[in-house]
C-alpha cells in the first residue's frame, strides 16, 4: 500500500487532497493507506475510492505528506487551484480543472430544494469569506416571491453555526448529516448557494453544476473557487450586493449548465 499522511482537519482542505491520492493510486496500481488528522467526516465518501483511512496511524515513513500551507504558498506563486498544487509540488502532471470523483452517496430522505451553505470554520474573523446572514435571507425571500424557491435547506453544524437568522425565512436546517447524504441533497437541488467552505469543495468534486459561490477578490485568485460554479465577486464579501447574488441565482435556475462570473 502507498502511505499518504495528512494532518489537515478541515473538510474543504481534505477534499482538495483526494484527487492527488487517487492519481497516485492509479499510477502505482495500489491502494492508498491514509493516516493522520484527516477529517473523519469525509471517510464515508471514500468507499468507492482506492483509499483506506487509518486516522490513528503514524506518519512515520509516509511516501507523501500533504499539508495545506505549502500548497497555499504554491497557489499564491502559480495561481493554481489548491487541488492542482499537490500535483505541482510533487512533480506530477498537473490535471485540468474541473475534476470529478466517484464518491459514495446515500439518500437524504428530503424532497429536492435549494441548498444554502453560508458558514465557514476557517474565516477566523477576517471577513474574507462570510456574507452577512440578513443578505442570504433577503435572497431566499426574494426567490420565494418569484416562485423560484419552495423547499430551502441550511447546511451547518450544531456546534458552531446558528439557525436563528434563517428561521424568519422558513429555511430548514439540515445539520450534522453524513456527507454522503449532503451530496445527495446537493445533487437533487435546483440551486446550491455557498461561500468558500467545505461544501463548495464537495460541489466541485461531486460534479455539481447548479452552484453559485461567493468568492471575493480579497481571497487568493483561483485557489478555492469551485470551477463549475457561477462565481459572485466583489472586493470583499461585504461589498457584494443582494442583487448580484440574486442575478447569479436566477441565471443558474434558468440555465444551470453555464458557468459565469458576476462582479460589482
Amino acid at each position: 500500500m502507498i502511505h499518504i499522511h495528512s494532518p489537515e482537519p478541515l473538510i474543504g482542505d481534505c477534499l482538495a487532497q483526494l484527487p492527488f491520492m487517487c492519481a497516485v493510486a492509479e499510477a502505482r496500481g495500489d491502494r492508498v493507506r491514509l493516516t493522520g488528522g484527516f477529517n473523519k467526516h469525509i471517510a464515508p465518501l471514500l468507499e468507492p475510492l482506492p483509499i483506506v483511512f487509518e486516522p490513528e496511524g503514524s506518519g512515520t515513513g509516509a511516501d507523501f505528506t500533504l499539508q495545506v500551507w505549502p500548497a497555499y504558498q504554491t497557489g499564491l506563486r502559480t495561481k493554481l487551484h489548491m487541488v492542482q498544487c499537490y500535483f505541482h509540488d510533487f512533480g506530477w502532471p498537473v490535471p485540468a480543472m474541473p475534476i470529478a470523483l466517484p464518491f459514495k452517496m446515500e439518500p437524504c430522505g428530503l424532497p429536492p430544494g435549494i441548498v444554502l451553505s453560508p458558514f465557514s470554520a476557517s474565516d477566523l474573523g477576517t471577513n474574507t469569506k462570510l456574507w452577512p446572514h440578513d443578505r442570504w435571507v433577503q435572497v431566499i425571500q426574494t426567490l420565494r416571491r418569484l416562485g423560484l424557491a419552495e423547499h430551502v435547506y441550511l447546511l451547518g453544524t450544531h456546534k458552531a453555526d446558528s439557525t436563528e437568522p434563517y428561521a424568519v425565512a422558513g429555511i430548514e436546517p439540515v445539520f450534522d448529516r453524513p456527507l454522503t447524504q449532503v451530496l445527495d441533497l446537493m445533487r437533487q437541488a435546483p440551486l446550491v448557494l455557498t461561500i468558500d467552505t467545505g461544501t463548495g469543495h464537495l460541489a466541485h468534486l461531486g460534479s455539481i453544476k447548479h452552484h453559485v459561490m461567493i468568492y471575493a477578490d480579497c481571497q487568493p485568485p483561483i485557489w478555492a473557487e469551485a470551477p463549475r460554479a457561477t462565481i459572485v465577486r466583489g472586493p470583499k464579501p461585504a461589498n457584494i450586493s443582494v442583487d448580484q447574488v440574486l442575478e447569479a441565482a436566477r441565471q443558474v435556475l434558468e440555465s444551470p449548465c453555464q458557468v459565469k462570473v458576476i462582479t460589482c
